[in-house]
C-alpha cells in the first residue's frame, strides 16, 4: 500500500502546486511554489505516511513563504524572460514571415528558460542564500550538465505524450515532474562536487 501513498501524495503535491502557483500570480509565485513542493518532498520519511494532510499544507506554506523572501531578484527573473517569451511567441502568430524566423528561437529560449527555473528551485533548497556568482553558474547550467538537461527534457516529452493518451496522468503531471527534474540536476550538483 506504499505505492498508494506515494501517488496520493503526488496528487496532493500537484494540487497545492496548482494552487499556490495560481493564486500568487504565476509570475510571481511560480518558482517559490517549485521550491515548496521540493522542500516538502525532502521532509524525512514524506514517502512513508508520517504526514497528515494538515502538516503537509502547514509545511507547505511555511516552505512558501520563506522561498518568497529568498532572493527575490533572482527567483523572478526566469520567469519575467519565459512571460516575455511566450508573449512574443503570441505576437508572432499575426505574420507567417515572424513565425518562420522566430518560432524555433523562441521556444528554445524557453525551455532553456524552464530548466534554468528547475536549476534555481534546486539550489534554492539546498543553500540559504544564491550569490551573483551561483546565479552567473545557474544560467549556464543547461549548458554545463547537458546529461540532466536532455533527461529533463526527456521525461517532460514523455509526461506529456502519457497525458495526451491517459488523462489521468495531469492529477501527478507537475509534482513529477518537479521531483524527477530535482533528483536529476541534484545528481549533477553532487557529481561535480558543487553541492554536498
Amino acid at each position: 500500500m506504499k505505492w498508494l501513498h506515494v501517488a496520493v501524495l503526488f496528487v496532493f503535491l500537484n494540487v497545492l502546486w496548482l494552487l499556490g502557483t495560481l493564486l500568487g500570480g504565476v509570475v510571481f509565485s511560480l518558482v517559490p511554489s517549485t521550491i515548496a513542493i521540493l522542500k516538502v518532498l525532502q521532509l524525512p520519511r514524506i514517502f512513508d505516511n508520517d504526514y497528515s494532510c494538515c502538516e503537509i499544507i502547514g509545511s507547505y506554506y511555511r516552505f512558501f513563504k520563506e522561498a518568497y523572501k529568498h532572493n527575490k531578484v533572482f527567483l523572478f527573473l526566469p520567469i519575467m524572460i519565459a512571460t516575455i517569451a511566450v508573449l512574443e511567441l503570441q505576437m508572432i502568430t499575426q505574420n507567417v514571415f515572424l513565425q518562420a524566423t522566430f518560432q524555433i528561437p523562441l521556444t528554445i529560449l524557453l525551455v532553456y528558460v524552464v530548466i534554468i527555473i528547475f536549476h534555481v528551485s534546486y539550489l534554492a533548497t539546498q543553500l540559504e542564500l544564491i550569490t551573483s556568482k551561483q546565479y552567473k553558474l545557474l544560467l549556464l547550467s543547461p549548458l554545463i550538465f547537458n546529461r540532466s538537461t536532455i533527461l529533463i527534457l526527456v521525461v517532460i516529452m514523455t509526461l506529456t505524450i502519457i497525458a495526451l493518451i491517459k488523462g489521468w496522468i495531469l492529477m501527478v503531471f507537475f509534482s513529477l515532474v518537479i521531483y524527477a527534474a530535482s533528483q536529476l540536476v541534484g545528481h549533477d550538483y553532487k557529481s561535480k562536487g558543487l553541492i554536498r
